[in-house]
């Protein structure tokens, strides 16, 4: 018996079905294999994204040195707020036989250091749980560890823009007053006293007979360098030199380079990590003048004092000009200056203490004049 024939199976047909089915699986391998180019570039994206690691807590003391303090130890900030807890409490500190005046600079200092204390929660608010945490009876060694954490990065981001404004300095000088030796900006050498530019910058007013409040400043403090002593206070702290050292360590080097221009703000930059919410502060002026004046001298490492020149008492003598203030009139300076410095720094950045009912105050006056016309 002749076997039986499907007409479906011939084969022509088994022909045609291979084609279709082997189109069908050349389809479906093209969409594998579009699919599998997606999932090894999101692969790729995702691993050459940069992952946001919370900060450590020494990459939190990086800002100490510039906004906070530039010499003291993290622990005296401590023990001071410690001190004064206790006199609220009745307990009086230990007195000593002191004259007047010197019991007025104890307690300048003591202000002065508080005052550090109080920035230093600002700046790093996650301090205040460690230091007001019931168990910090039990915790004395953690908040040690924590507090030598801080400084170390306070200190690394000290030591850094030291480096970086000693070659800024250098370059500067060279371009903009044709010393008669050019500073090599790899090193301080041949720097200080002895180098017919530097050594002008770092004349102390205290050798010109200026008032003695003004006896630690430098004449680089002064725009071109030179002061008035008629009025001392006139462009003090307008230096060019100045500027460019505050934008090279808290803006960018770009906007260093020319400050009149648009500042090159990033979102990366200095002044935005650590908040500063387009305010120059008092401190941070002080820390960038003591950068710079350490950077004219011959100093071979960082030191306090140096071949006559006090760099703590410098500071020091800044920060009280910014924050001791004994009438309106110094007050008013002090403003006048913050805010032209606001201006040169952060120029078109929305003051947030702007009052919005000012504006709509002259709207209404404008408003109202021109109806009196009408």
């Amino acid at each position: 018996m002749a076997p039986h024939t499907n007409a479906h199976s011939s084969p022509a047909n088994n022909i045609i079905n291979l084609e279709e089915d082997t189109t069908t699986a050349l389809a479906e391998v093209a969409r594998l294999k579009r699919q599998l180019a997606a999932s090894n570039q999101q692969l790729a994206e995702a691993t050459n994204a940069k992952v946001i690691q919370p900060p450590t807590t020494t990459s939190m003391g990086r800002g100490i040195r510039k906004l906070v303090t530039l010499y003291e130890l993290l622990s005296n900030l401590i023990d001071e707020a410690d001190q004064r807890v206790l006199e609220q409490e009745g307990t009086p500190r230990p007195t000593f036989a002191l004259t007047d005046d010197e019991e007025v600079e104890i307690q300048r200092a003591r202000n002065h250091t508080f005052t550090s204390y109080n920035l230093l929660l600002r700046l790093v608010p996650q301090l205040k749980n460690v230091i007001q945490d019931p168990n910090m009876a039990t915790l004395t060694q953690f908040l040690t560890d924590v507090l030598v954490k801080l400084q170390d990065g306070a200190n690394g981001a000290r030591s850094d823009d030291i480096r970086r404004i000693k070659e800024e300095v250098g370059n500067w000088i060279n371009q903009g007053y044709a010393p008669q030796v050019l500073l090599d900006p790899k090193t301080r050498y041949n720097r200080g006293l002895q180098h017919d530019i530097c050594g002008k910058l770092l004349t102390p007013l205290s050798s010109i007979g200026i008032t003695p409040r003004f006896a630690q400043a430098y004449a680089v403090a002064w725009k071109d360098g030179h002061a008035t002593p008629s009025d001392i206070e006139h462009l003090f702290l307008r230096s060019r030199l100045l500027l460019q050292t505050y934008c090279a360590i808290f803006t960018s080097p770009s906007s260093a380079e020319g400050f009149d221009d648009e500042t090159k703000a990033t979102k990366n930059n200095v002044a935005t990590l650590l908040n500063m919410d387009g305010r120059v502060t008092g401190r941070s002026i002080a820390y960038a003048a003591v950068l710079l004046v350490f950077n004219l001298t011959d100093a071979h490492q960082w030191k306090d004092v140096y071949n006559g020149s006090n760099f703590v008492a410098f500071y020091n003598f800044l920060v009280d000009y910014f924050e001791d203030t004994p009438d309106a009139t110094s007050k008013m300076r002090v403003n006048s200056l913050l805010a032209w410095w606001n201006q040169q720094i952060f120029p078109h950045h929305v003051g947030a203490s702007t009052d919005p009912r000012s504006s709509h105050k002259r709207l209404a006056a404008q408003r109202a004049s021109k109806q009196t016309r009408n």
